[in-house]
């Protein structure tokens, strides 16, 4: 993974620019102190979490056959403020999600990502927030159901947030989310079944141990309110209090620096170093197993 280093970012943030990277190769000490404040991270707590995690583990019949990395043990440590019977049940959870929808871990073929732009909808952008929030911003006009089917869709957010989680930096500081609904296809409209819905919010909300900071939702239209009529109901209220609606895009300014966000949204960002995040992490993939994979630094 191409990353930025201690040296470049100090250079940067001596340039007038006070964001972290997305791609980074090791923890910053803000980022060590958060974790230590908010999420009760210690070298004791970090010992005493694996330990009791590794027990519960093993005595259940779903997960004592699986070797665990301890990187992937520590997402889920960290998810949960180091309460190891938290973390062992979300765990457990993810692990039988895996299991009873292996068809979502298959990547896709990865000349898709080169001649079709669906794959591509998901943007991480290069500049992390100023509190360290990775942020992804998702075209849904992208998507084409002619490109893309539905099982593609949730694979590619499945696929995208569990290998991006691998970085300790956003497993700390969590992800923002932006949704566009600039020329959503109508079309979709007939995949926002119950079913459907059901496991985006039990992969999202019940699984992946991701912190969900805020969604922000922009270019509102008649394809979006209907979805949200639907959507909110499969919500949990902590996350719907989350969820910022915008006319425009001007209003994303009173939550993000012009300098973080891509130019069509007015933003002044020039950087396109992770434009192919999706695919990398696509290609991640291939790699993964049961227990998990070892994180980026």
């Amino acid at each position: 993974m191409q990353s930025t280093s201690l040296v470049e970012i100090k250079m940067s943030m001596m340039n007038g620019e006070e964001t972290y990277p997305l791609l980074m190769n090791f923890l910053p000490d803000a980022a060590v102190r958060k974790a230590e404040v908010e999420l009760h991270e210690t070298p004791e707590n970090r010992l005493k979490g694996l330990k009791e995690i590794k027990k519960m583990l093993m005595m259940d019949k779903s997960t004592s056959n699986i070797d665990f990395e301890d990187d992937y043990l520590i997402q889920f440590l960290r998810h949960a403020k180091y309460n190891a019977t938290r973390a062992f049940q979300r765990l457990r959870t993810m692990t039988i999600f895996k299991k009873k929808n292996s068809n979502l871990l298959i990547p896709l073929p990865d000349e898709s990502f080169l001649t079709k732009s669906s794959p591509n909808f998901m943007l991480y952008l290069p500049k992390r927030c100023p509190d360290g929030c990775a942020i992804v911003l998702c075209r849904l006009g992208m998507l084409s159901p002619d490109e893309v089917s539905m099982t593609d869709i949730k694979r590619l957010f499945f696929i995208s947030f569990t290998q991006t989680l691998r970085d300790p930096m956003t497993q700390i500081n969590g992800v923002k989310i932006i949704h566009d609904f600039t020329n959503v296809s109508l079309r979709y409209l007939r995949h926002l079944t119950p079913s459907n819905l059901y496991l985006l919010k039990h992969a999202s909300m019940d699984c992946v141990p991701a912190r969900y900071k805020a969604v922000h939702i922009v270019n509102e239209s008649i394809v979006m309110r209907a979805a949200w009529m639907i959507i909110h109901r499969f919500m949990t209220d902590k996350i719907i209090k989350r969820v910022i609606f915008h006319s425009d895009t001007e209003g994303l300014f009173d939550y993000f620096p012009r300098s973080i966000l891509p130019p069509e949204y007015g933003g002044h960002l020039d950087d396109t170093s992770t434009d192919d995040w999706s695919r990398r992490t696509n290609k991640y993939q291939e790699q993964d197993t049961a227990g998990g994979l070892r994180s980026f630094y």
